[in-house]
């Protein structure tokens, strides 16, 4: 018996090492898969309200109600409408005054002026809000900033926002 252990390590040669070493990450890889599917992740509530409860809406930044359209292609960046003459990226609550389904997302600056209505939509965007590729739906885009939790007030406006709000 003691021969056969000693012969072991050298009857498996690097190849034999390397297939067992796959073998076993396949195995773990499995068991990880059973566990998913056994414990799957729980979906969103769709009634659930879409602003977070630390965000509040500030139409003052920016609201725009528009045409909005998904021309039907993936997009990539997750959930987000452009619309033409946004200085900078906003966190924003969008709405399909059509069928009332909200998202949370991003607003960007539209980069070119094209036909057509003013809100471009990312398909996750479209996707959330219920909207068909091709077909323009009206939108309303209201920013979101933070609220303030201790006093149960508004927002608060960045640094760089409170000096620009002060200036003449």
């Amino acid at each position: 018996m003691t021969q056969l252990c000693e012969r072991a390590p050298r009857a498996v040669g690097r190849g034999d090492r390397v297939g067992l070493f796959l073998v076993g990450m396949a195995l773990l890889s499995l068991g990880a898969c059973d566990r998913i599917r056994r414990d799957p992740p729980p979906l969103p509530d769709a009634t659930a309200p879409v602003a977070a409860p630390d965000e509040i809406e500030a139409p003052e930044v920016f609201t725009a109600t528009d045409q909005g359209l998904w021309d039907g292609r993936p997009s990539l960046g997750g959930t987000w409408v452009a619309y033409p003459g946004v200085d900078r990226p906003e966190r924003v609550l969008i709405r399909n005054d059509e069928t009332g389904r909200t998202t949370r997302g991003a607003l960007f600056r539209r980069e070119r002026e094209m036909d057509g209505p003013a809100f471009q939509v990312s398909s996750d965007a479209a996707e959330g809000l219920g909207m068909l590729a091709g077909a323009p739906a009206s939108l309303t885009v209201i920013a979101l900033r933070p609220g303030d939790t201790t006093s149960g007030g508004g927002a608060e406006l960045p640094a760089e926002d409170e000096a620009a709000a002060q200036e003449p």
